[in-house]
């Protein structure tokens, strides 16, 4: 996990260190970007070993600076929410894990030409509902009533986005990268349990 924390930090700081050994800064404007944005997908609930699909879906705000001709940095943030089980046919009373997040994203991102952007970003993850447990055999359990998920995730979102005029469509992905499973230490489970989404994202920017 330590490696894959830091091979990202790499890519960003040669992301950066591209721009300004070869950009000539008189070959571009610098400006601020407001962007305002929604998405919808699918998410990836990978938990010991078995992988459920749910929906998943965001709002969100990022303010984007050029950086030099191709490179611009945009941090973020966005309110998400998604539910594991959603697309499956649950029985009454079955979970369907639903939580919400508010992510901070900040993108690197690469300017192909003069509509197609392509970006990298790290994303911490805070979640404000993380779900309680309710095991129905047995009401008295002691995890009953207790969170599902960790606090804290950490992710990795590439994406790829196509700009006209002052709008832009695209796709997206976060890949988890921490163990996010809450057992209270009251659950004998070792497995790990890890999110991941990818989304088509709609948003305009001024």
């Amino acid at each position: 996990m330590k490696k894959s924390i830091a091979s990202a930090a790499a890519l960003l700081m040669l992301a950066l260190g591209t721009w300004a050994q070869t950009e000539d800064s008189a070959s571009y404007t610098q400006k601020w970007e407001h962007n305002i944005y929604v998405a919808s997908g699918v998410m990836f609930d990978s938990w010991d070993g078995r992988l459920e699909t749910g929906f998943t879906a965001k709002v969100g705000y990022g303010i984007s600076r050029r950086l030099a001709a191709r490179w611009s940095l945009m941090p973020g943030v966005d309110y998400r929410v998604e539910g594991a089980n959603l697309f499956l046919n649950a029985k009454d009373g079955a979970d369907d894990d639903i939580f919400q997040y508010i992510d901070v994203p900040i993108a690197v991102r690469f300017h192909a030409d003069g509509n197609l952007v392509l970006g990298l970003a790290p994303v911490l993850s805070f979640c404000i509902d993380r779900g309680t447990w309710y095991i129905d055999a047995d009401p008295s359990d002691p995890l009953n009533g207790r969170s599902k998920i960790k606090m804290f995730n950490v992710g990795l979102q590439p994406s790829i986005v196509y700009q006209w005029k002052r709008m832009n469509l695209g796709l997206e992905a976060n890949i988890g990268l921490l163990d996010v499973k809450e057992t209270h230490g009251l659950w004998p489970y070792d497995g790990k349990r890890r999110f991941s989404n990818i989304m088509a994202r709609l948003g305009v920017r001024f």
